[in-house]
């Protein structure tokens, strides 16, 4: 089986967990402060994060490619 747990804290990181193994799949730092938010698309490809710096990052998890949206 296969699923995966997200968090992102005050310390600027989103981490991505295979919860079934607790590997880490991702840890993406904040250029910035810290997330205060994240959520997924429905595909599970891309995921938005909200924080600090008042600007949203869209984070590709297939390239890890970041767009930010101020």
């Amino acid at each position: 089986q296969y699923g995966v747990m997200a968090y992102v804290g005050l310390d600027g990181f989103l981490r991505i967990f295979d919860y079934f193994w607790w590997v880490p799949l991702v840890s993406y730092k904040s250029f910035f402060g810290g997330f205060n938010h994240v959520a997924f698309s429905e595909k599970g490809d891309l995921v938005a994060l909200a924080g600090q710096d008042d600007n949203i990052t869209v984070l590709d998890l297939l390239t890890m490619r970041s767009l930010v949206i101020q």
